[in-house]
């Protein structure tokens, strides 16, 4: 039972972020900006994957965010080819993975 009302918050949470990508809200006031920045370098390497990592690591102050995440976008990008299944599809994904997460720590602590 208490499980299930975890569960029941956990996904109730995960929804007002996508309500929340539907307005337009930017809770911490630093995503837009990150994106507007970013963005053009995912398209970069969505295009051309060598190139555009090339123009990623020749500036330095884009050398502070992980190229993980830029590389994930760039691949989804170009799957998809759709800004806004990428955008729904990244918080799907980022939204779950504190749950695999979770479910790894208990499987290795018994807990």
């Amino acid at each position: 039972m208490i499980l299930n009302k975890k569960i029941y918050i956990y996904l109730i949470l995960t929804l007002t972020l996508l309500i929340g990508y539907y307005f337009n809200e930017d809770p911490s006031g630093g995503g837009e900006i990150d994106f507007k920045i970013l963005f053009p370098y995912v398209e970069n390497l969505s295009l051309d994957f060598k190139k555009g990592f090339t123009i990623y690591g020749n500036n330095p102050a884009i050398l502070i965010h992980s190229p993980i995440f830029s590389i994930l976008q760039s691949i989804f990008l170009k799957f998809y080819g759709n800004l806004i299944v990428l955008n729904i599809t990244y918080i799907i994904i980022s939204s779950f993975l504190p749950f695999i997460f979770y479910l790894i720590l208990k499987k290795k602590t018994k807990y």
